[in-house]
């Protein structure tokens, strides 16, 4: 279930597998290039590493970029976050979002991500952010879940 709050959407999903297979899906660019469709991709797993994503048509004005920079990646703790991400979509454009992504085992096979993206925007800034949310968040979801899934 999606929630919005005043300076950050977020989402808890659970799925059967295994959160190494979960993280890479975020973290490695040949997997998340396949389950998100990406046109283009970037992604350094490192502190100060690239986080680059590319998706949607430009001529219909659905293309979407997110650029951030890889803040923290802990494979013990099963979470990685990405800070001064600018977000560009046809409706506009978002600037210091942030993302925390986290996995949580709750059996042998079951897990349940975390995944959280925060702003400090004024109003119309905030609207332009629950559209996007509201708009992407769940066939985003629903393909991670598909591809997540083994």
């Amino acid at each position: 279930m999606i929630r919005i709050r005043g300076s950050y959407a977020e989402i808890a999903m659970p799925f059967t597998g295994e959160i190494p297979h979960g993280m890479l899906l975020w973290l490695d660019e040949d997997l998340i290039k396949e389950w998100w469709n990406l046109s283009d991709v970037k992604i350094e797993p490192r502190p100060g590493g690239i986080f680059y994503l590319r998706w949607g048509r430009a001529a219909h004005k659905q293309a979407h970029a997110m650029y951030g920079i890889m803040d923290r990646i802990d494979v013990e703790a099963n979470s990685f976050s990405v800070s001064k991400i600018i977000y560009v979509t046809g409706e506009g454009k978002m600037t210091d979002l942030h993302l925390d992504v986290s996995f949580v085992k709750i059996s042998e096979l079951s897990s349940i991500i975390r995944f959280r993206l925060s702003h400090q925007f004024d109003h119309h800034t905030t609207a332009l952010f629950k559209r996007v949310v509201m708009l992407s968040w769940p066939g985003t979801f629903r393909r991670f879940k598909e591809f997540a899934e083994v």
